[in-house]
C-alpha cells in the first residue's frame, strides 16, 4: 500500500510539473515542443515526457495536456 501511495504522489507531481511547463512556454510565447519518452533528459526548448506523464496510447493523456493545434513539434525517443 505504501509503495502504491508513493507512486501515486510521484505521478501526481509529475503531471502537475508537465502541465506547468506547457503553460510556461505558452505564456512566454514560445513554441510547444514535446519530446516523448525521454524521461527527464531533453534539449533546451523542449519539454520532456515519459510514459508516466504522457502515455502516447491513451487519448485521455493527450486531451488533458493539449488542445488541438497547441503542439508545434513532436519527437519520440526510446518509444517502442
Amino acid at each position: 500500500m505504501i509503495a502504491y501511495l508513493k507512486k501515486y504522489i510521484r505521478n501526481s507531481i509529475a503531471h502537475r510539473r508537465l502541465k506547468h511547463k506547457i503553460t510556461q512556454q505558452l505564456h512566454k510565447g514560445e513554441k510547444v515542443k514535446i519530446m516523448i519518452g525521454s524521461g527527464d533528459l531533453c534539449e533546451a526548448g523542449w519539454i520532456a515526457t515519459d510514459i508516466d506523464t504522457l502515455n502516447v496510447l491513451h487519448i485521455d493523456d493527450w486531451q488533458y495536456y493539449f488542445r488541438p493545434g497547441l503542439i508545434d513539434a513532436l519527437i519520440a525517443e526510446h518509444v517502442w
